[in-house]
């Protein structure tokens, strides 16, 4: 289905391919789940907590036939080192080369979950962590949430098109206030995405100094024009 055999960005997809994907998904949800991942083994490496993606990613996994196995670093397993070119003094006792490349090994693919630390917004913006999963696996990565978050994004598109046949022209209103915590901005940055990837017109009303990043918001340019 996916030229990519990755999926951590949805704009790395064809319209037709995403398209292709939310149709399937709609066919599913009316009939029996084929068994699409027979025998798979399906590895979910969680940096970060969480309460829906891990259900749902391991309620789906078993659906389609195959097995879900959690790991969260620093709790169920050995912390990650995540940097390259470090001193390996720290609380880390292993280092994220040798443990994707030791998961490559035992699983068909890798799902991850990383948020950034919000100390550097320009280093975190650069994906660290799932582009070193990307570079050191040799199995197929997918983006539970990081700096975006694609499933998401296929699950707002999709419950859009349960009440809209054609999602070109709609409005699309994308609004959020004040939090005392600085929060992930991931599902803003998505929704910018993708909702003009589908031909909405998208009007972003948010408090005065909370923009999303430049770059989301100029592939949500380039997706309008």
């Amino acid at each position: 289905m996916l030229k990519n055999k990755n999926f951590v960005n949805t704009q790395n997809c064809s319209l037709e391919e995403l398209e292709q994907i939310i149709r399937l998904a709609g066919i599913y949800k009316k009939v029996r789940i084929p068994k699409l991942l027979p025998d798979k083994n399906i590895v979910l490496l969680f940096f970060n907590p969480s309460l829906r993606t891990r259900t749902s990613f391991e309620v789906a996994i078993r659906k389609l036939g195959g097995f879900a196995s959690v790991i969260q670093p620093g709790k169920d397993a050995w912390q990650v080192e995540t940097q390259e070119g470090v001193v390996m003094d720290g609380d880390a006792e292993e280092h994220i080369k040798e443990a994707i490349s030791v998961l490559s090994r035992f699983y068909d693919a890798i799902a991850v979950r990383c948020f950034p630390k919000f100390q550097n917004w320009q280093e975190d913006k650069k994906d660290v962590v799932l582009n070193s999963v990307i570079k050191w696996s040799t199995k197929p990565v997918v983006n539970m949430e990081t700096i975006v978050h694609p499933m998401q994004e296929l699950a707002l598109i999709m419950t859009l098109k349960s009440y809209f046949t054609d999602l070109v022209g709609k409005k699309f209103l994308l609004t959020w206030t004040y939090h005392p915590r600085g929060l992930n901005t991931a599902v803003a940055n998505s929704a910018a995405m993708i909702s003009t990837r589908f031909g909405m017109k998208l009007t972003i009303l948010r408090p005065p100094g909370y923009d999303l990043d430049e770059d989301f918001m100029a592939v949500a340019r380039k997706n309008a024009s």
